[in-house]
């Protein structure tokens, strides 16, 4: 008895998940884009999302127990189910509406510079140096050259850094002191090893 209690215990647990898997899944396809996560963080997210599908399926089958919410599935699988891909439905369409809309991007951003709070993140430095300056002038030193142009890409994160240069040209410092610019093409890339220095222009 004790044995199938508690494996009824896990299965009500595991259906309570579920829709909080689905309704992350929904978004990637209603927000157009893979949902990229570590495992980890896919269930604890799937997690909270499963819980105002919960609280609503819960709420509309009147049930007050572990065993209730087994016995729902049981009694009326069709319906129980339907409700839930519903219910994981219209929360994946509010979050990929909060999120077309910026609005969670806008807080993330509060919480990422309210650095009292201890507040972790994985956006680096170059990270945020890179998304206050892009689309600005810039002078980039290497190890064997000298750049100036227009930010206009950039790595993040956990790729390996590089950024693009638009309408690049090579600084060339004479014996004087003098500079003078040559064109160097259209685009340049330049990769994150080789990169000594970014010095952003002051704009006009």
């Amino acid at each position: 008895m004790a044995s199938e209690f508690i494996s009824s215990d896990i299965v009500s647990i595991l259906l309570f998940m579920s829709p909080g898997f689905l309704t992350i899944a929904l978004v990637g396809k209603l927000y157009g884009i893979a949902i990229e996560m570590e495992q980890f963080e896919k269930t604890v997210w799937s997690l909270i999302a499963s819980i105002p599908i919960g609280i609503m399926f819960v709420y509309l089958n009147e049930i007050n127990s572990i065993d209730s919410f087994l016995n729902c599935f049981l009694v009326h699988p069709l319906r129980s189910t339907f409700e839930i891909i519903v219910f994981s439905l219209i929360l994946a369409l509010l979050v990929s509406l909060i999120i077309q809309h910026k609005y969670l991007e806008n807080l993330s951003m509060k919480l990422i510079h309210n650095k009292d709070d201890g507040f972790q993140t994985d956006r680096t430095v170059w990270d945020r140096f890179m998304q206050k300056n892009i689309g600005k002038a810039a002078i980039v030193e290497t190890h064997n050259s000298v750049y100036k142009g227009w930010l206009s890409a950039n790595s993040s994160r956990k790729e390996k850094r590089e950024i693009v240069l638009d309408s690049p040209v090579i600084v060339y410092v004479h014996e004087n002191g003098n500079t003078e610019d040559f064109p160097y093409g259209k685009q340049i890339i330049l990769f994150g090893e080789d990169i000594k220095s970014i010095t952003i222009l002051e704009e006009d």
